[in-house]
């Protein structure tokens, strides 16, 4: 059974990203923000530097015990994309996990296909396990 506070936050942290990104949301097919453009204003940006600080107190907080490889996986690439929301160079830096690339080949695979329009997963964790499927088989 999929983990639901996982499953909320990964829905919560897509709105937030298509709020924050309102083009981005049109150009893959999602409408909910058609009619406004990035807030590029100090106020919209401090709105949004909040918005994504509380996902990363929720992520933080999230019981990690008796989750599967899989949402352990989209954890870890939601960790990496809040801390890109918020401009953390660090961000960009590959991890790597026992010698291996962890999370960036997944996040940019996903997000490649979302941006296309190639793919439109049910949830982003559920998008971030079948990216992870496909590229570990």
């Amino acid at each position: 059974m999929p983990n639901a506070d996982l499953e909320q936050l990964a829905a919560d942290y897509w709105d937030a990203f298509l709020e924050r990104n309102p083009v981005q949301g049109t150009a893959i097919g999602d409408h909910r923000y058609d009619d406004r453009l990035p807030d590029i204003t100090p106020t919209g940006r401090a709105a949004a530097e909040r918005r994504f600080e509380e996902l990363a107190g929720r992520v933080a907080d999230l019981d990690m015990s008796g989750l599967t490889d899989e949402e352990t996986l989209s954890v870890s690439a939601l960790r990496h994309l809040i801390d890109m929301a918020f401009g953390d160079p660090r961000a960009h830096e590959p991890p790597v996990r026992e010698g291996k690339l962890a999370v960036p080949i997944v996040v940019l695979a996903v997000g490649l296909l979302l941006m296309l329009g190639l793919w439109m997963p049910l949830s982003l964790s559920q998008a971030i396990a079948s990216a992870a499927a496909v590229l570990a088989g």
